[in-house]
């Protein structure tokens, strides 16, 4: 049983065209009493795991902010088991988190699932970098503990390719894609830029 949250850090000054109360029933802003409340509220229908999706950060920065990294430990301490986060547009570091009673997987950015923002439009590569997180619950029954297990990340790209009058968009697996696993021929220069995306990857999510 699984308690799911979400908060974002702002509406991009969008909330000025919204009343307080039609913004509190759409969107959950970043609120620290806001979050132990509902914390607090799953926890009393008795979840095996919380997990909180966070849209904070700083935009195109490949390392968390000090900001995101107080937000996490309040997150742990508060009871929250996976953090994974959004918004920055490029990869972040993942790490665990440890307190006396918890351990948090902290996923502090996803990168861009599918997005437009690429070296070809910004100049920036990083922003066509993405990736999928997997992650095995665990529950020992009848009323053992619940945990992770086998937490894999699966690296990902945006493959654009003008097709007649649009770009069409394919998210490509980069580990598979790579090694031909996928039906997909790879011309030099998108194999080129997968093995830097993948490179790149690699090397955000330990540094």
């Amino acid at each position: 049983k699984l308690g799911i949250l979400s908060y974002t850090y702002g509406l991009n000054g969008l909330d000025s065209l919204l009343t307080r109360e039609e913004r509190e029933n759409m969107v959950n802003l970043i609120d620290r009493d806001l979050i132990r409340e509902d914390i607090l509220s799953v926890k009393e229908e008795e979840v095996d795991l919380v997990i909180a999706y966070m849209h904070w950060g700083n935009e195109y920065h490949s390392k968390s902010s000090q900001e995101q990294r107080e937000l996490a430990e309040f997150l742990n301490h508060n009871g929250v088991d996976i953090v994974l986060g959004t918004h920055p547009h490029v990869i972040q570091e993942v790490e665990y988190i440890s307190s006396e009673t918890k351990k948090t997987l902290v996923v502090y950015s996803m990168g861009n699932f599918i997005s437009n923002q690429r070296y070809d439009t910004m100049g920036v590569s990083a922003t066509e970098d993405g990736m999928l997180v997997e992650i095995d619950v665990v529950k020992t029954l009848p009323d053992g503990p619940t945990y992770l297990s086998n937490v894999k990340f699966v690296p990902s790209w945006i493959q654009r390719v003008w097709q007649g009058n649009a770009y069409s968009y394919r998210i490509l697996p980069v580990e598979a894609a790579l090694a031909g696993d996928i039906d997909l021929e790879l011309d030099p220069v998108t194999r080129d830029r997968l093995e830097k995306s993948l490179s790149d990857t690699i090397n955000r999510l330990h540094n």
